[in-house]
């Protein structure tokens, strides 16, 4: 699948385009009800903590993306876009406890988790790039980034070992205390929201380009713990540029398709 050549965009774009989990919904008798709710449950905090920093002026976040591969059903949790950059995020929700890695294998204390191996997102970063370069569009690929909630509390969450393939690892509480060093602070560019917006589900799938209001609200800061985990390596972010209000300009309506989805 490729993206249509992009003209610069004469729109202006809501800040958060998607539905969080929204394609999970029809996976149920696939993958068991209790496994598609954990990762709803994932991305709906994930979504929560970005709609903090989402807001007018601000970078602009697609939730539950189609993955650009001919005959791939797999789909992208989110898309975080400032200024040029483009950040891909994957939200889980895993049984708490230590996890290492060691000689490419990834155990939670002495567990091995092989599911912590997969390489989805090297491929999830490559088919963007490659869509995105057929546009004629500019953009900044960043390593992309894993946000893991625990599935409970009975244990906290330590991933300062977890090394997985092509991203960097975060908990959920860390990338709520650290929003603007993994989602930035500029606001997106609009050809860049343009030419991923063909690419959300719920798009595709409804009658509306802007289904803002299917978007959980924000959860107070104070609501997640202040301190980010140690050991975390990510790239670092430009520093933010002066916020601007938007002028909204009338836009055009993405192409309607149905099609399956499924989670990394």
């Amino acid at each position: 699948m490729s993206l249509r050549r992009t003209p610069p965009s004469t729109a202006t774009y809501p800040n958060v385009i998607g539905t969080p989990g929204g394609s999970l919904n029809n996976l149920g008798s696939k993958f068991g009800a209790g496994q598609t709710s954990a990762g709803q449950d994932g991305e709906i905090k994930t979504a929560r903590a970005l709609a903090n920093l989402c807001t007018p002026g601000g970078p602009t976040v697609l939730h539950d993306l189609v993955l650009p591969i001919a005959n791939i059903t797999a789909n992208i949790d989110h898309i975080i876009i400032s200024g040029l950059e483009v950040r891909i995020l994957d939200s889980k929700t895993w049984a708490p406890g230590f996890y290492w890695t060691f000689a490419g294998k990834t155990r939670r204390g002495f567990t091995r988790v092989d599911h912590a191996n997969t390489r989805t997102m090297a491929m999830a970063t490559t088919a963007i790039s490659k869509a995105l370069s057929g546009t004629g569009v500019r953009f900044v690929m960043r390593r992309p980034v894993l946000v893991i909630w625990p599935s409970n509390t009975k244990k906290q969450m330590s991933l300062w070992l977890f090394r997985p393939t092509s991203a960097n690892a975060v908990t959920g509480a860390g990338f709520a205390a650290r929003l603007h060093h993994y989602a930035g602070m500029k606001p997106a560019n609009q050809d860049l929201v343009a030419a991923l917006v063909p690419l959300v589900i719920s798009v595709r799938d409804q009658r509306t380009p802007t289904p803002t209001r299917q978007v959980p609200s924000p959860i107070p800061a104070e609501a997640f713990r202040t301190v980010a985990p140690r050991g975390q390596s990510a790239d670092l972010l430009p520093e933010p540029i002066a916020k601007s209000t938007p002028v909204v300009r009338p836009g055009t309506s993405p192409a309607r398709e149905n099609f399956a989805s499924d989670d990394f």
